[in-house]
């Protein structure tokens, strides 16, 4: 019989209010849990090419994780790079609000941290 925690577990991250019922790239499988997909492109002597098959085979946008961070958004046309930087650009340039961020980079104001807000979006 499985543990009640296991099943608690599984029923929040199949839930429609965890993952918010949002649309993700597709994500190769063969993940390892700390590294991720790097064994992936450390294994191939062209790591273009790697990327050029795995969006041959996902598309032209996909998912890969590196290491122990969130997964890495890869893309692989113009037409999807354009996309990102002109009609999707709030999603992309956002950054988390942190409290280290607002004590110590003056408000989230610092060219290396910023968040999106109006004043990283006002000409200088």
């Amino acid at each position: 019989m499985a543990d009640p925690r296991t099943r608690k577990v599984r029923k929040i991250t199949k839930s429609s209010s965890f993952n918010g019922n949002k649309k993700y790239a597709p994500e190769p499988p063969g993940a390892w849990p700390i590294i991720g997909h790097l064994p992936l492109l450390v294994s191939a002597k062209q790591p273009h090419r790697a990327f050029a098959a795995l969006a041959e085979k996902y598309g032209p946008a996909f998912m890969l994780r590196m290491g122990m961070t969130s997964p890495m958004l890869i893309v692989s046309t113009r037409e999807v790079a354009k996309e990102c930087y002109t009609a999707k650009d709030h999603v992309f340039a956002t950054r988390p609000v942190t409290t280290a961020g607002k004590l110590m980079a003056y408000d989230h104001s610092v060219m290396c941290l910023p968040s999106q807000t109006d004043f990283c979006q006002s000409d200088f």
